[in-house]
């Protein structure tokens, strides 16, 4: 089989907080917390109905809780990672690899290690299975088959590549092989 193309590598900074990583991040924390939420409302709206007292007893704690967590994770990205991952491309007539560089893996092997440990010594199985899955998550490749369509972000050097329903992989390009990547990715998929 003939090679349609060279492998091309490279390490970028991502940030955190930018809108792609915060809307995944909605969704991960909105899903939960909105199904509670919910649950709450129709427990509230029940009450009513049913001529009940309704007291907001427990729920300003919990609620208060939510949003606590919610905090203290952002505030913890935010020290321990400083806003910013290495993350690690190549592309090739294989796919696309994306996995944290060296750099950044070390530093995140720690937290996911730290993760399980603390959910297994706090009797919390969710969270060191948490822990567990991220650290199985450390890199991602993805055959072009399982790839359907992409979109550029030419002022932010990305490319978002979508499989069926969802964005499937943000691939973070620096300014100089922007137009390179661009150019393989688009001789792979057709764009969004």
């Amino acid at each position: 089989m003939k090679k349609m193309i060279d492998t091309i590598s490279w390490d970028q900074d991502v940030t955190i907080y930018n809108k792609v990583v915060l809307k995944q991040l909605g969704i991960a924390f909105g899903i939960p917390f909105g199904l509670i939420f919910l649950f709450l409302a129709i427990q509230y709206i029940s009450d009513m109905n049913k001529g009940r007292i309704v007291s907001f007893d427990g729920w300003q704690y919990a609620l208060l809780l939510i949003g606590l967590w919610i905090a203290l994770t952002a505030l913890f990205l935010f020290v321990v990672y400083r806003n910013r991952f290495r993350m690690h491309y190549e592309i090739n007539d294989d796919g696309i690899f994306m996995g944290f560089a060296a750099t950044s893996r070390k530093k995140n092997k720690l937290v996911n290690i730290a993760t399980i440990i603390a959910g297994g010594m706090a009797g919390k199985p969710s969270v060191a299975g948490a822990g567990l899955l991220a650290q199985s998550q450390q890199s991602v490749f993805l055959r072009w088959s399982q790839c359907k369509k992409y979109r550029c972000y030419p002022s932010k050097n990305r490319i978002t590549i979508y499989n069926k329903f969802i964005e499937f992989m943000i691939v973070e390009c620096t300014q100089e092989n922007y137009p390179v990547v661009r150019d393989v990715i688009s001789k792979k998929l057709p764009k969004y």
